[in-house]
Order: structure tokens, then C-alpha cells, then sequence
């Protein structure tokens, strides 16, 4: 059974899920933007020790 939000204005419910899938997908983008950098930085890194 899911729970719902009690919220005393309409669609903010829908308007927090939003939000949250927002965050999160941000966060996902921001973890594969930074896994990319630092493989580049591992790859300058190696340029640099040869």
C-alpha cells in the first residue's frame, strides 16, 4: 500500500516527486561527469610521468 503525501495544495505532491527524480538525476549526471574527469586527469597524469 503506498503512503500518501497529506498536502493542502493540489499537484504538490506530483510537484515534490518531480523535484526528487530531479535531484536524482542530477546527482547521477554529476557522478558520470566526475568519473569522466577523473579518467582524463588519470590519462594527463600519464602523459605527464612519461
Amino acid at each position: 500500500m503506498r503512503r500518501r503525501l497529506i498536502t493542502a495544495e493540489p499537484g504538490l505532491e506530483e510537484d515534490l516527486a518531480m523535484t526528487i527524480e530531479i535531484i536524482y538525476l542530477t546527482a547521477q549526471i554529476q557522478r558520470w561527469l566526475n568519473q569522466r574527469v577523473a579518467r582524463h586527469l588519470a590519462a594527463q597524469a600519464e602523459k605527464l610521468a612519461r
